[in-house]
């Protein structure tokens, strides 16, 4: 059985500059009705708040890559070759995987920063 799956890419600014390049995968079972007017608002508002779906975790993957085609078309790279990306695998409580998505960041401006708490 195959699953339906809406691709979305969206490309983020800074100061002007094309640095961020998202690639979302939702699966439309979970998210039905996607559009771009709301990809260009608040995916994650939508699904909260008009389908009613509650966002549990995302598990993330950090690495860095040699540039994609895309990256190149979509991007400002300065002449950079490799691009950071943010694999990023989310679930609902219930633990049904609904998105995946890369956020292929530029490699001079991506900062990394975490918080690690012990109980």
């Amino acid at each position: 059985e195959k699953t339906e799956i809406d691709h979305i890419k969206r490309v983020r600014n800074i100061d002007g500059e094309k640095v961020i390049l998202d690639i979302n995968h939702f699966v439309s079972e979970f998210i039905p009705g996607l559009t771009k007017e709301i990809a260009t608002a608040s995916i994650y508002k939508y699904i909260e708040k008009e389908l009613g779906l509650h966002i549990s975790y995302s598990q993330r993957v950090i690495e860095v890559q040699p540039c994609t085609e895309d990256d190149r078309k979509y991007l400002d790279l300065n002449g950079t070759d490799y691009v950071v990306v943010v694999k990023n695998f989310t679930h609902l409580y219930d633990g049904s995987q609904f998105e995946y998505t890369e956020s292929r960041h530029r490699l001079d401006i991506f900062h990394f920063s975490d918080v690690a708490r012990r109980k």
